[in-house]
């Protein structure tokens, strides 16, 4: 499991999460929540040296506002105390009622 409240490295094990919904690695491909990670290591180290800066920005050019927007504020939830799995499982299992079914095909 992945550490985000270390005190020593909280961007770069936000930053892990975030490749591994970017790249679907263990976990459904998603690239809100993949964003929402990069945006809370970047907002909390935005130097050069933070490659989820450029991860955050590369994703953002390939979704609408409305999913950034989403994925804001996914992040400033993800980002309070205590509140990771909430926040991510709470998106995730809305987002599933949300998506039909590809089950269904449309029957």
């Amino acid at each position: 499991m992945v550490q985000i409240s270390s005190a020593k490295r909280p961007c770069f094990c936000a930053k892990q999460p975030g490749t591994l919904y970017t790249t679907g690695r263990g976990v459904a491909t998603n690239r809100i929540v993949a964003y929402a990670f990069f945006h809370l290591s970047a907002t909390n180290d935005p130097t050069r040296d933070n490659k989820a800066v450029a991860n955050r920005n590369g994703l953002a050019a390939t979704m609408s506002e409305q999913a950034i927007a989403s994925a804001q504020i996914l992040s400033r939830e993800l980002g309070k105390p205590g509140n990771l799995l909430k926040a991510l499982d709470a998106f995730l299992f809305q987002r599933a009622l949300e998506e039909p079914d590809p089950r269904q095909n449309g029957n």
